[in-house]
């Protein structure tokens, strides 16, 4: 049998989507952690809680706890105001206590952060099975940007391909004509007034003017679930 060829891949399903909005935890300030439980959903993992909650509640319950604080200390010195040594963010607005966050409570390797994942490569863990969570600064019609973090669900090609000629191919994200994202907030485009996140596309051009850093080729995220080729160590 051929190789399918497809223009469109989404490696989420719809029922992998969670709103951040019905959290128990602090529902307007989750939305790392909302963004990491999709994530992981996508790459295959559940983040079992040990209480009757929602992942995400569970993840950012345990970003907010004294341990995690502590953690920050080591992980992320600058996190914490240098005269009066109190926390500047909290941990659940940290990437690298997120992915710490969330090795920990899997008990194993589920997420690597890095301020320099190249697009292709985005695009090959997409293909082998992982999740990526990212973070941008979205514009509003106010003039102003909400720093905001995303689950990134796919892409859409130019031209139909098979996963063969994706995972071949060294200038993969070449071949994306727009980015397709789950906002554990609800829909940009319309000031978050839409509450439903699942599923937004985002063209190449949106994409380099709101994801992290802005205008580069290489992007922080966390790969959750690494592909197979990954060699990078747990944050």
């Amino acid at each position: 049998m051929r190789p399918r060829r497809f223009r469109v891949w989404n490696f989420s399903a719809d029922s992998d989507y969670h709103t951040q909005r019905n959290n128990m935890v602090i529902p307007h300030a989750s939305c790392a952690p909302t963004a990491m439980i999709m994530a992981l959903k996508q790459a295959g993992i559940d983040l079992q809680s040990s209480k009757n909650e929602q992942p995400e509640d569970y993840l950012t319950r345990f970003l907010q706890s004294p341990s995690a604080y502590r953690e920050m200390r080591e992980r992320a010195s600058w996190a914490f105001d240098r005269r009066t040594g109190k926390p500047l963010y909290p941990p659940n607005e940290v990437h690298v206590m997120l992915t710490w966050a969330a090795n920990r409570l899997a008990r194993k390797l589920v997420s690597v952060f890095d301020t320099k994942w190249d697009l292709t490569t985005l695009v090959h863990v997409l293909v082998n099975g992982s999740g990526i969570v990212l973070s941008g600064l979205f514009p509003m019609s106010n003039g102003g940007d909400l720093n905001h973090v995303v689950s990134l669900a796919g892409f859409r090609l130019q031209r139909p391909a098979t996963a063969e000629e994706l995972l071949r191919d060294s200038q993969a994200s070449d071949r994306v004509e727009s980015w397709i994202i789950d906002d554990p907030y609800g829909n940009w485009r319309k000031d978050y007034r839409d509450h439903h996140g699942n599923n937004i596309s985002m063209s190449t051009t949106e994409w380099a003017s709101i994801i992290k850093p802005i205008g580069s080729r290489s992007v922080w995220a966390h790969v959750v679930g690494p592909s197979r080729d990954s060699t990078r160590e747990a944050a």
